[in-house]
């Protein structure tokens, strides 16, 4: 049997042999409160299909991704999506502004609320370089 432990957890065994004999034993697993967020911090968006979208990489602990925002450096968003599930390249952001237009070469900042499966919310945050 396999048991992915997301909380901290004890697993209690009893067996009993074919000729009475019984044992019985615990295993205490402690799970240490190490959730990753990843992102990429450059990506080219020039249809290679090479690094053509940001998107988050998330540890299995990472239930969705409530919000993600992406803004320029005076604070205009150009990138808005909530309620989707982390690792998914298709629901992420092709370089492109709301209107569709190719963004030119620049740093950005993106923004993301995640909720892991845990119940609890965290906020994850960092630089993006768009290359063109």
């Amino acid at each position: 049997p396999e048991f992915f432990a997301l909380q901290n957890s004890i697993l209690s065994l009893h067996i009993t042999a074919s000729n009475g004999c019984e044992a019985a034993d615990s295993l205490t697993i402690k799970v240490l409160d190490v959730c990753q967020v990843n992102a990429p911090t450059a990506f080219t968006p020039n249809g290679d299909g090479t690094n053509d979208t940001f998107f988050l990489l998330a540890d299995p602990c990472v239930r969705r991704v409530v919000s993600l925002r992406i803004f320029t450096r005076w604070g205009e968003v150009v990138f808005s999506r909530t309620d989707f599930p982390p690792n998914t390249r298709a629901l992420g952001w092709d370089g492109r502004d709301p209107g569709g237009r190719d963004l030119p070469s620049d740093v950005l900042v993106w923004w993301a609320e995640v909720e892991l499966f845990d119940g609890r919310r965290r906020v994850e945050k960092g630089e993006l370089t768009l290359l063109r």
